[in-house]
């Protein structure tokens, strides 16, 4: 299955989740209490949910990364913007500067959009594709398959 760069669905799903995200929320949660709950989910998706498109681009050129064997680098940007951005993010915001829990949704969108950045500066800059798995020719491969090793 080819996979297409973000699309107008993917800006019309990240706008219509940031208007309608009181009542998204509220279709799984109802009864007495559910309104701080609501509030809490409505204010993360509004504040997350932009960056779904970004995120879409970020994981396409993650998977350019995988399928290349460039897995290290990859990793290297999941970790860097997991536990360095978004956990240092998440402190500051949330300890330092008593954003409460929203700091921890900026710290979310925050390592999103670096991911995305990380990402592309490293997928056009090329590196990545010296990287690549293929060691073997195809004739060995072929004969691989035709000697039927891989019955």
């Amino acid at each position: 299955m080819e996979q297409l760069p973000p699309t107008e669905f993917d800006f019309g799903a990240s706008a219509v989740t940031v208007w309608f995200a009181r009542p998204i929320v509220g279709l799984f949660i109802t009864g007495p209490g559910a309104t701080p709950i609501i509030e809490h989910g409505a204010a993360f998706l509004r504040i997350v949910a932009p960056t779904w498109v970004i995120m879409a681009s970020y994981h396409m050129m993650n998977g350019a990364f995988y399928g290349s064997g460039s897995t290290h680098m990859a990793m290297g940007i999941g970790v860097t913007t997991l536990w360095g951005v978004r956990a240092l993010t998440v402190v500051l915001l949330i300890l330092v500067f008593s954003f409460g829990a929203a700091g921890a949704w900026y710290a979310i969108a925050l390592s999103n959009v670096t991911a995305a950045i990380a990402g592309a500066i490293f997928f056009f800059h090329g590196r990545w594709l010296q990287d690549v798995l293929a060691d073997e020719s195809v004739e060995e491969t072929a004969r691989d398959v035709d000697s039927g090793a891989y019955d």
